[in-house]
This record gives structure tokens, C-alpha cells and sequence, in this order.
């Protein structure tokens, strides 16, 4: 058995001599069409199985292959909850976190399609329509995204919500970011099955 993990490979894998090929499909797969711009349908139908990650991602992948239908299965991604919670209750080295007020947290690479660039305008709306206190911390890095976490920095200061809405970076742990925090947002255009809701 071959099993393809990563939708960019597929057209690969394939290839790879075995009686059961099994791909994996984690994606919105109509979104990535547009982006690889390619017709992958001679690529899935040798493949035995495709697991996706949740029933809108097989949804929409057979929008866009009917023929594979038959062959497509959905099943989430699993996640360990004793992991997570020991993984909460680790200590935070960043100064910055704070907790004395109503705390909101997101989290994810600093990629557009995560809309984290909303975050300085809701927070603005926010603090008009409130004199209750909050910070929202966006946790993630920015590495080939620069120009973009470059645009929400000059957002945040704009939108005069540089109290509000603190930019931390990337993170070894997340969990305990999420533990402390009383809310988890998060603003993605979208995603195929958010286990970081789960996780949250």
C-alpha cells in the first residue's frame, strides 16, 4: 500500500508501483485547482481510496471529480487530547501574554487566506462598542508571508488598537496561549478541516 499525504504529490505517488494506492486530501481541493491550475483527474482515478478530512472537503472534492465518488471516504483528523492537555499546562515564557482582561486568541501562519488582516478593523469595532477591556493575540509566523504581516503591523497601529491586538509570532506550544485564553477566533476565508478548533 502507497499512501499520497500531501495533495501537491499526488500526480507523483501515483506512479508508485503498489496494488493499493490510498491519497490523502486535507484541502478546500476547488480552491487548489485554481492555484496548481491543472486537471488531476487521470492522476486520482489511480488511486484506490481518497480519504479526505472532513465531509466538505469529500464534498467538494467530488464536485470536482464526480467519477471518484464511489472511491472517497471522509475521515477527520485525529487528535491527541491527554497530548494537548499536558501541552496546556506548560508554563509561558512570553511577557507579553497577559490574562487580567478579557483575552482572545488566533493562531496560524500569517498567510491571507487565514485573514488575520481583519483583526485590527474588529478589534477597532470592538473597543467603539465597549469600555470593557481585551486583547487579541495573534499567534503565528510569518516566514514568506512578511509583506503581509508587515500590512496587519501597520493595520494594528491605523486602527489605534495597538493596546488590543498583539502580534506574538511563532510558537513552540500553542496550548497554553489557548488554555489561558477565554475566547479562540478564528477568521479563515478557508479551510479544509480546522484542527485547530478541535485542538482549541
Amino acid at each position: 500500500t502507497v499512501v499520497n499525504f500531501s495533495e501537491s504529490i499526488a500526480n507523483v505517488v501515483c506512479h508508485y508501483p503498489a496494488r493499493n494506492r490510498i491519497a490523502w486530501v486535507h484541502c478546500d481541493y476547488q480552491r487548489y485547482l485554481m492555484l496548481v491550475n491543472r486537471d488531476e483527474a487521470e492522476v486520482y482515478e489511480k488511486f484506490n481510496t481518497i480519504v479526505c478530512v472532513s465531509e466538505y472537503t469529500k464534498s467538494k472534492f467530488c464536485d470536482c471529480l464526480p467519477k471518484m465518488a464511489a472511491r472517497t471516504i471522509a475521515i477527520h483528523n485525529v487528535i491527541n487530547v491527554e497530548a494537548i492537555i499536558k501541552k496546556s499546562e506548560e508554563p509561558i515564557d512570553d511577557d507579553r501574554f497577559v490574562t487580567d482582561m478579557f483575552t482572545i486568541v488566533s493562531a496560524g501562519r500569517l498567510d491571507p487566506v487565514k485573514q488575520f488582516h481583519l483583526i485590527p478593523n474588529l478589534a477597532a469595532e470592538i473597543k467603539k462598542r465597549t469600555d470593557k477591556k481585551f486583547v487579541w493575540y495573534i499567534i503565528g509566523g510569518d516566514r514568506g508571508f512578511e509583506s503581509y504581516a508587515d500590512e496587519i503591523k501597520k493595520d494594528i497601529v491605523e486602527c489605534g488598537v495597538a493596546n488590543e491586538v498583539v502580534l506574538l509570532g511563532e510558537k513552540g506550544n500553542i496550548y497554553p496561549y489557548m488554555a489561558k485564553a477565554n475566547l479562540y477566533v478564528s477568521t479563515s476565508l478557508s479551510e479544509a478541516f480546522p484542527l485547530v478548533i478541535n485542538e482549541a
